[in-house]
């Protein structure tokens, strides 16, 4: 036989190959979009996650293009009769060719709604010393999200002191072995007041460079006394790792109510302070107006600036 015809053998054998694996994942798709197997799966996602969590999880009926693409509508944890962990809306895309290469791809993982509360005391069993193997930290390692998308993660009062919301966002590329990414998150903490904290952190990287901005306000805080009474804050952080310029931001705080006794009444003053950093270099400035009747009685600005890098201040005043 000659070299031509083996060869020819050889291509129609890999051929019929290809075609008789491509035939069995076609079928093994289509039985996968069947109710039968998807309530089957459903299952089985429940009883791993009723071990890894110690709770009773009902798994709603899975959906989209099994197993590329899953979708639950809800899923919850029940622990001694008290529901502690509930998720609306949950979605994960992936790609199962990547655990050929050791590695599990994660293209979307998304979340609509996540509500966390303590789960019961008593009901907690004693946790072995070492709860996860020991190579947990190397198998996390080969697990890769290039696209995080959590709509709204509420943590209950009870875990916290205060109700927390949180919205939280993360893509990750990778273009000619570079890898850029970024992530935002938005806190918001709730008290049943107008009084809370909202924080809004933004992360980004693309080599060498890597950007966090940290954007932190409050309307009123809940630690207002009867002296002050409309406390607010605002602050605003950047810090890039690839420039000399460092940290940069600045802090605004004040308050209205804190009263000056005079033989008509206490007159309410007005009190902003803020904090520049720029380049190392720390500018103070404080402002307090007194009013009354909407009228301005009095204005005093005091800047000091503070050089972090060679430790030197300076400082001025004026009034009117």
């Amino acid at each position: 036989m000659s070299r031509r015809r083996v060869a020819g053998v050889i291509v129609r054998r890999a051929l019929i190959g290809i075609v008789f694996i491509a035939i069995i994942g076609a079928i093994f798709f289509a039985v996968l979009q069947t109710v039968p197997a998807r309530n089957y799966l459903a299952r089985k996602v429940a009883e791993m996650l009723s071990s890894a969590l110690n709770s009773e999880v009902a798994v709603s009926a899975i959906d989209g293009a099994v197993p590329f693409n899953v979708r639950i509508a809800h899923l919850s944890a029940e622990r001694a009769g008290v529901t502690w962990l509930e998720v609306d809306a949950f979605s994960l895309r992936w790609s199962p060719a990547s655990l050929l290469t050791g590695r599990l791809s994660i293209r979307e993982l998304y979340a609509g709604t996540v509500t966390v509360r303590p789960p019961p005391e008593h009901s907690r069993v004693a946790q072995p010393a070492h709860p996860f193997p020991p190579d947990m930290a190397a198998r996390m390692s080969r697990i890769t999200v290039q696209k995080l998308d959590i709509g709204r993660l509420e943590l209950d009062r009870q875990l916290l002191g205060n109700a927390i919301v949180l919205q939280v966002t993360a893509r990750m590329k990778r273009r000619s072995r570079k890898e850029s990414g970024s992530a935002s998150a938005h806190i918001e903490t709730i008290d049943g007041t107008d009084a809370g904290l909202i924080i809004n952190a933004e992360a980004s990287y693309a080599e060498p460079h890597a950007v966090i901005t940290v954007d932190i306000s409050a309307r009123k805080l809940p630690w207002r006394s009867v002296l002050l009474e409309n406390v607010g804050f605002h602050a605003r952080l950047t810090e890039d790792f690839g420039t000399p310029a460092g940290l940069q931001g600045n802090a605004i705080f004040s308050a209205v109510g804190l009263p000056i006794a005079r033989q008509d009444g206490p007159v309410p003053v007005a009190i902003a302070v803020e904090a520049t950093l720029t380049n190392g270099l720390f500018t103070l400035s404080a402002h307090a107006v007194a009013s009354e009747h909407d009228a301005v009685r009095a204005n005093c600005s005091v800047p000091v600036e503070v050089s972090l890098a060679g430790m030197t201040a300076r400082a001025g005043n004026d009034a009117n």
